[in-house]
């Protein structure tokens, strides 16, 4: 699965998920074929690289483990007062 390499998000998840994924650089996360991968894990990077932009200010993504849907966590976590461009 490839990420934008100018993104944080492949080290993210290589800090987050070292035992459970192999890496490529900075840029992908390989699968074998013959192998399932962990979905709670898996759906957790998705969702990260689906709203990377929208949350790389706060840059502080949590995993819990258990599956929850982490972008609302994300989102209950770290509420930010919208700001205006210039300030």
């Amino acid at each position: 699965m490839y990420f934008n390499c100018r993104t944080t998000l492949v080290e993210m998840f290589r800090t987050t998920f070292a035992g459970d994924f192999r890496f490529e650089g900075n840029r992908a996360i390989v699968f074998d074929i013959a192998d399932t991968p962990p979905t709670d894990a898996l759906g957790f990077c998705i969702a990260a690289a689906l709203t990377y932009h929208r949350n790389k200010p706060a840059r502080a993504w949590k995993y819990d483990g258990a599956g929850k849907n982490q972008a609302e966590i994300f989102e209950r976590e770290h509420e930010r007062p919208c700001r205006t461009s210039g300030h």
